[in-house]
C-alpha cells in the first residue's frame, strides 16, 4: 500500500518540472511488482488454512475479491478522475496490510520449516478452540517427515532446480500453468483493458462509459455464485461450460461487427434492434470467466503442486499469466491492425475452444 500514496501525487508533484510521467511509469513499476508479489500467495494461503471439505468452496474468495476490485475501479473511474480513484483504491491495500498482520502463518509452512508447536497452534486457531486437530495435523507432519527422507543432500538451489525439471513440477504445471496461459489469449484481459473502445468500436447502444460498470457489477455476482457453484460441480465440466461460452460470446462479438461494418445483411433497424447484443455477449464472457475459469485455475494452482513447491509452483503460473496479459494488451492494438476487430475477436472465440478442449483433457476431477 505504501507505493500507491507517492502514485496518487506523482502528477502534482513533478508537474513543475516536466517529468512527471517519467515517475509516474516508475511508480507504476514498483506498483505492479508489490501486485504481483502478494497475488501468487492469496490462493495458496486459503488453500492452506481451509479445511479439505471446504477448500473449494473457499478457494474461490480470491476472485471474488478480484471481480470486487475491479469493479471499483470501473465504478470510480467513471465518476472521479485518475487521481480520486487512485486514493480511493489505496483503502483497499490498507485494509488487506492491517488484516494480514493479524492472521498467523499457515500450518502447512510452519511445518515445513520445522515449527510444529507453532503449526499445532495455528491449525487450532484457524479451526477453532473446540475443534480436533490432531488428526489434521499429524497427517500434515507424517507428510513432511516422508519426504525429507527423500531428499537429498544438495543445496536448496540445486534441490529447487532439480524439482523444477521433473514430473513432479511439470506435470501440474502443464495442467495449471497451461491453463492460465490460455485464460489470458481468450479477450478478457484485453476487454479489461480496452472495454471502453471494444464498446466504441462493436458498435453497441450503450454508453461505452457506463457498460464496464455494468459487466463489471455482474462479474461480482457470478463469482460468488462460482463458491455455491463448486461445491457440487465437477470442476472439469464447470471449466470446458465455462471456456465455451466464453469462446461463443467472442465469436458473437466478431460476428456482430463484421455484419455491422461489411453491412452483410444488416442495416439501421437492426443496428437499432441488435445494439445490446455486443453488452450482452461481454456479459456471458466475463460470468463464464469469473464463474469457471478463474476460480478453477486459482484451485488448480494451490492444489495440484505438492507442498514443498506449492508456494514457488502456483508463483510460476501467476508469473506465466502476468506475463502473457502484459503481451496480450501488447499485441492487441497489432491484432487489429492485421486482422481487424472481428479477426481479432474469432482468434480469441478460437483460443477459448482450444481451452476448452485442453481443460477437458488435463483437469482432474479431484474434488
Amino acid at each position: 500500500p505504501c507505493w500507491r500514496f507517492p502514485f496518487c501525487k506523482v502528477r502534482k508533484t513533478s508537474d513543475h518540472d516536466g517529468g512527471w510521467f517519467s515517475s509516474f511509469l516508475q511508480l507504476v513499476f514498483i506498483y505492479a511488482l508489490a501486485i504481483c508479489s502478494t497475488h501468487p500467495s492469496m490462493g495458496v494461503f486459503v488453500s492452506e488454512i481451509c479445511h479439505p471439505d471446504w477448500r473449494g468452496s473457499l478457494g474461490v474468495i480470491p476472485s471474488i475479491f478480484l471481480a470486487l476490485g475491479i469493479t471499483k475501479a470501473y465504478l470510480f473511474g467513471f465518476l472521479f478522475d485518475w487521481r480520486t480513484t487512485a486514493w480511493c483504491c489505496s483503502v483497499g491495500s490498507l485494509l488487506l496490510s492491517s488484516a494480514m498482520w493479524c492472521m498467523k502463518e499457515t500450518p502447512y509452512w510452519l511445518v515445513e520449516n520445522c515449527r510444529e508447536d507453532e503449526a499445532r497452534e495455528s491449525l487450532q486457531w484457524y479451526r477453532g478452540p473446540n475443534y480436533d486437530i490432531s488428526e489434521e495435523i499429524n497427517e500434515i507432519i507424517v507428510k513432511k517427515k516422508e519426504k525429507d527422507l527423500e531428499k537429498s543432500e544438495k543445496s536448496d538451489l540445486c534441490r529447487t532446480l532439480q524439482t523444477m525439471g521433473s514430473a513432479t513440477f511439470l506435470r501440474p504445471f502443464s495442467c495449471a500453468g497451461i491453463l492460465y496461459l490460455l485464460a489470458q489469449w481468450t479477450g478478457i484481459s484485453t476487454m479489461v483493458f480496452y472495454m471502453t473502445n471494444i464498446f466504441q468500436e462493436s458498435g453497441s447502444s450503450i454508453d461505452p462509459m457506463l457498460a464496464p460498470v455494468i459487466v463489471a457489477g455482474i462479474r461480482v455476482f457470478t463469482a460468488g455464485l462460482a463458491s455455491l457453484v463448486l461445491s457440487f460441480a465437477s470442476r472439469r465440466h464447470l471449466f470446458v461450460f465455462s471456456a465455451l461460452i466464453i469462446s461463443i460470446s467472442a465469436a458473437t462479438i466478431a460476428t456482430f461487427s463484421y455484419m455491422r461494418t461489411s453491412g452483410c445483411c444488416f442495416n439501421s433497424t437492426m443496428n437499432d434492434s441488435l445494439g445490446l447484443l455486443p453488452l450482452l455477449a461481454t456479459i456471458a464472457m466475463f460470468m463464464g470467466h469469473a464463474l469457471g475459469v478463474v476460480p478453477v485455475c486459482q484451485l488448480m494452482a494451490a492444489e495440484v503442486f505438492p507442498t514443498e513447491i506449492r508456494t514457488l509452483g502456483s508463483g510460476i503460473c501467476v508469473a506465466v499469466a502476468t506475463v502473457a496479459n502484459a503481451i496480450n494488451a501488447k499485441v492487441y492494438p497489432t491484432l487489429l491492425n492485421l486482422l481487424g476487430f472481428h479477426g481479432t475477436f474469432w482468434v480469441y472465440s478460437g483460443v477459448g475452444f482450444g481451452m476448452a478442449v485442453y481443460g477437458w483433457w488435463v483437469i482432474p476431477d479431484n474434488r
